[in-house]
């Protein structure tokens, strides 16, 4: 059993998720658009920055 077989393994998997994180982002920025994910992030920070004077108001 040769003993560098791991080690060539584990550095084989970062490349291949790299891989997989740059297909699965083409294909969401396909679905809903780069325009749909600008808006959806604008969403959520506006949310979160006014979540703490809703829960001020309200306690």
């Amino acid at each position: 059993m040769n003993p560098n077989r791991f080690k060539q393994l584990q550095l084989q998997l970062p490349s291949l998720n790299s891989v997989l994180f740059f297909v699965l982002l083409a294909w969401v920025l396909g679905a809903i658009g780069l325009g749909g994910l600008i808006k959806s992030l604008l969403v959520v920070i506006v949310v979160l920055a006014a979540l703490p004077v809703v829960a001020l108001l309200f306690t």
